[in-house]
């Protein structure tokens, strides 16, 4: 891929945490995922970015920290760390709904942008959300580079 001109991509890590993991249908285990991001950042110049959700309706803060920290020991020279967007028609939207997590009267659609923060997991507030994703920028960015 370097050879013909790829410097940078994208990987879409999502979360540090098996059990976020698991219950996203995401078949990828951490090890796995590490060891071929280590790969890649030893024996190539490509620059990676991480994708990574904070928020997913089963996740607790000990999973957001699982995640940031499995995102933070990575080669990676980048980390989008995005809240977690329930959107229509998908299954864990239409689960939310079914379990009164989120009401359709009071969703305005033209206001659901990445950059807000329209729902949050039971036991964490959306400014909690907030503040983590503020932080683990800052975590990621201020960190001491070796790569």
């Amino acid at each position: 891929m370097e050879e013909s001109g790829c410097y940078s991509f994208t990987i879409g890590i999502e979360s540090g945490s098996p059990k976020i993991l698991k219950d996203t249908k995401r078949k990828l285990r951490l090890g796995v995922m590490e060891d071929r991001i280590k790969m890649i950042a030893e024996n190539t110049y490509i620059r990676m970015t991480g994708y990574i959700i904070i928020g997913y309706p089963t996740e607790t803060l000990a999973d957001i920290k699982k995640t940031v920290d499995f995102s933070l020991k990575l080669p990676i020279r980048r980390v989008d760390y995005h809240n977690f967007i329930p959107l229509s028609g998908t299954e864990s939207f239409n689960k939310l709904v079914e379990e009164g997590e989120i009401d359709l009267e009071k969703i305005d659609w033209d206001k659901i942008v990445t950059l807000d923060i329209h729902f949050s997991p039971k036991g964490v507030t959306q400014q909690k959300i907030k503040s983590i994703i503020k932080i683990s920028f800052l975590r990621l960015y201020l960190r001491p580079h070796g790569f």
